[in-house]
């Protein structure tokens, strides 16, 4: 593929080439050529960028339309030097949450020997929309309770076909609704403002003082503004939810 001109003037500088790329795994090379230091070893610095941008890549795939992925903090160790050909980044994803995504990153030489391991933190920013709201169904109130954890809301109230991943439906003002799918595993997560609604699958998910509830169809949710909780799907599960801007 070609070098990625789009991701900004630096990448473009080094040469970096994007080879495979999906939210979970992103592959891309680096020439060692022209990214060296003064001793004639591949800069520190450029196994961070290519670390970065292949993580980063990643992390605004899985973040989808309507969002952007920005970086929040970045770690690396450095195991061996190398001081010519092609070095090789292999972003893998270690956590996909709706706020924060975490990737951890490989980096090799041409023998496939690793050189730098990296592990990097995106946080997933809502980008205010320019258009139109698109249309959206009408559901009931269901109400929440007074710990602001979860009521029975007496059924699926909004019936969605066809929506896989996140999926804006409509913004106004400060507000935001949209359709949210997690798939099978586990993932951490930092809480905005939010109520949501399980339209179908299974799982649970724990706050940081023990709280749980179980996801069933028709559970509601209500998160907090920096709360951290544990998403752990048993069964693809979807939601409908609204928050803030």
């Amino acid at each position: 593929m070609s070098t990625l001109g789009p991701a900004g003037e630096l990448v473009t500088r080094m040469g970096i080439e994007l080879l495979e790329a999906s939210p979970e795994r992103v592959v891309a090379r680096m020439p060692v050529a022209g990214n060296r230091q003064p001793h004639g070893l591949l800069h520190g610095g450029a196994f961070c960028t290519l670390g970065e941008t292949v993580g980063s890549v990643a992390a605004n795939l899985h973040a989808g339309p309507g969002a952007h992925a920005v970086g929040v903090e970045l770690s690396a160790t450095h195991h061996r030097s190398v001081r010519e050909g092609v070095v090789t980044a292999t972003a893998t994803a270690v956590s996909l949450g709706r706020t924060l995504c975490c990737h951890q990153v490989s980096i090799t030489d041409d023998d496939g020997r690793l050189l730098s391991s990296v592990r990097i933190t995106n946080m997933v920013r809502r980008v205010p929309a320019t258009d139109g709201p698109s249309a959206v169904g009408a559901a009931g109130g269901p109400e929440v309770d007074g710990g602001g954890r979860s009521v029975d809301a007496g059924g699926v109230p909004i019936v969605l076909e066809g929506l896989a991943g996140h999926r804006q439906l409509v913004r106004f003002g400060q507000m935001e609704v949209g359709v949210w799918q997690h798939g099978v595993g586990s993932s951490d997560d930092l809480e905005s403002d939010e109520v949501a609604v399980v339209l179908s699958g299974a799982g649970t998910v724990t706050w940081d003082d023990g709280a749980t509830v179980s996801l069933v169809p028709g559970v509601v949710l209500a998160l907090r503004e920096g709360e951290r909780t544990r998403w752990h799907v048993t069964e693809p599960l979807r939601k409908v939810y609204v928050n803030r801007l």
